[in-house]
């Protein structure tokens, strides 16, 4: 009966395997990536603060914006980071003959105080480039005064405050606190301490 009546009817089977298609919505960070199944995935960082649509597949992510797809990648099930140096503004790509490790050379050349800061800084960050215009601004300060700058860094390391900001914050406080020629101190006010830099406001990158 099968092959006289229902096999004649059968369709054949399809050329390609039928493959699940996983969707959601995310927004672009300020890192020019998105979030899918705890793994981050570069765009144009042109789309950063948009929210972009996410066609999930076994073996690749695609990137959608208003129904116009704006970049594709194998999808990672390894590495946190999928990353296309062509989505890095131009000021990131700049940096591509340059690394971590460039500035936590030239630090430990100099302190261990500062490779302490310049590792605090590092240390977590997702896309290492956007930390590069702060470290450059770390050596321009050391151009600057270095005594100062080591002062600001101890400060910054003892109360693990890792970002430029903050280090240049307390670097220009003690430049421009007056110094006194009396070799006694008499008022604690003269001294720096913790509550000294008690000021400071958010101090994230």
């Amino acid at each position: 009966m099968f092959d006289n009546e229902d096999k004649p009817a059968l369709n054949p089977l399809p050329k390609f395997r039928y493959e699940i298609i996983s969707t959601a919505r995310a927004k672009v960070n300020i890192d020019y990536h998105i979030e899918y199944d705890h793994k981050y995935y570069s765009v144009p960082y042109q789309y950063i603060g948009q929210y972009v649509d996410v066609k999930a597949r076994l073996l690749t992510i695609e990137i959608w914006f208003n129904n116009e797809r704006i970049c594709t990648h194998q999808r990672s099930y390894k590495n946190l980071y999928t990353t296309e140096v062509q989505h890095m503004p131009d000021k990131h790509k700049a940096y591509n003959n340059i690394n971590q490790q460039t500035f936590k050379k030239w630090a430990s050349s100099i302190s261990p105080d500062l490779l302490e800061f310049m590792n605090g800084m590092f240390n977590g960050v997702n896309v290492e480039q956007v930390k590069y215009r702060g470290c450059l601004g770390i050596q321009k300060l050391s151009r600057t005064n270095l005594d100062v700058l080591l002062e600001s860094v101890r400060y910054c390391n003892k109360n693990k405050i890792y970002s430029f900001k903050a280090v240049n914050e307390v670097f220009k406080k003690i430049i421009s606190k007056p110094k006194t020629t009396d070799e006694t101190p008499i008022k604690n006010d003269n001294l720096r301490g913790g509550k000294y830099y008690s000021e400071e406001v958010n101090y994230e990158q």
